[in-house]
């Protein structure tokens, strides 16, 4: 990448104070009656910190813990959720917090958004700079923190970086609210249709809705994976490494539109809907009395859709 000639890399430690926190004593329960936020791993997992389950007080503070200023960051250097994650977060508010976190006050090299947004843009690098503690904490070496080459454009591009970060982020979380507040419209939904009227329905046992179906012997059919969020889909439409056949495919059962995939193996039931026709492998056979079971398919009595929905949909788990 041809980085612009106005801009700099400066290490870590030339762009910001660090201060290590403390835990007041629990024995004293005056240090715990304040209005002082005491932050924590378990607080920080957004990425603004305003309030605490837990408050100390200006005795507690002064005692055996630490104050950081709004606008300074937080960043969990100790903990066992290093090893998944490097959690930091800005301050809304002046805050205290643990020995497991360092604040980073910044200098007028640097903006503290900007700051934090190269935090979480470099999370998969800085989870290499994560060293083990002996009892199963995970720890951010600060020799190594401090060492930390910081792109800095210039104050102006930083902020505006920044700005334009927050409005992505801003409309991202307004986006999951409403597809939450779907959701919810939907359970809601589904209960009043179903739900309220299911006592005047009548009621039929799944043996005489569903038939069985074990079909072999179709080695040209695309190869399918039976998913818990997905459904069953294609094998090319997962991410990542997916483990193919070893040899041939003549164990495999074929399942078509409108089937569902069913294993009484599963730790969650297992019993998900299909929209394509293919092979799914012979792990999905599996049932207590009946080995060749594989998968059901509706009776004309029944629709398909209304039978997904009854039993794939979260709502009615």
């Amino acid at each position: 990448m041809n980085i612009p000639n106005d801009w700099k890399v400066k290490r870590l430690e030339k762009l910001v104070q660090f201060s290590s926190g403390g835990t007041p004593s629990k024995a004293h329960k005056s240090y715990w009656q304040g209005d002082i936020p005491w932050i924590s791993a378990s607080t920080m997992h957004q990425q603004e910190i305003i309030s605490s389950d837990l408050f100390i007080s200006d005795a507690g503070l002064a005692a055996g813990s630490k104050l950081a200023k709004k606008n300074d960051l937080l960043l969990l250097v100790r903990g066992s959720m290093l090893w998944k994650k490097i959690p930091i977060c800005l301050c809304k508010r002046d805050v205290a917090f643990n020995q497991d976190v360092k604040s980073l006050s910044v200098n007028k090299s640097i903006q503290a958004n900007y700051l934090l947004y190269w935090f979480l843009a470099n999370q998969r690098f800085l989870l290499n700079k994560v060293v083990g503690t002996g009892i199963g904490a995970g720890k951010l070496d600060f020799d190594a923190l401090k060492a930390l080459d910081i792109l800095l454009p210039p104050l102006s591009e930083q902020k505006a970086i920044a700005d334009l970060l927050s409005t992505w982020d801003e409309a991202i979380e307004k986006t999951e609210r409403l597809i939450q507040a779907k959701e919810l419209q939907f359970k809601g939904y589904i209960q009043n249709t179903i739900g309220l009227k299911c006592e005047e329905w009548l009621h039929i046992k799944p043996k005489k809705i569903f038939d069985t179906i074990t079909e072999k012997g179709f080695p040209e059919e695309e190869l399918l994976s039976v998913t818990q969020d997905r459904g069953v889909i294609p094998r090319s439409m997962l991410e990542g490494r997916v483990m193919s056949p070893d040899g041939t495919t003549e164990s495999y059962k074929r399942i078509k539109y409108g089937d569902f995939a069913v294993s009484l193996r599963s730790f969650q039931g297992g019993i998900e809907y299909s929209n394509y026709q293919g092979l799914i492998s012979p792990a999905y056979t599996v049932e207590l009395q009946e080995k060749n079971r594989l998968f059901k398919k509706p009776k004309p009595l029944i629709d398909n859709n209304y039978v997904n929905t009854l039993l794939v949909q979260d709502t009615l788990k």
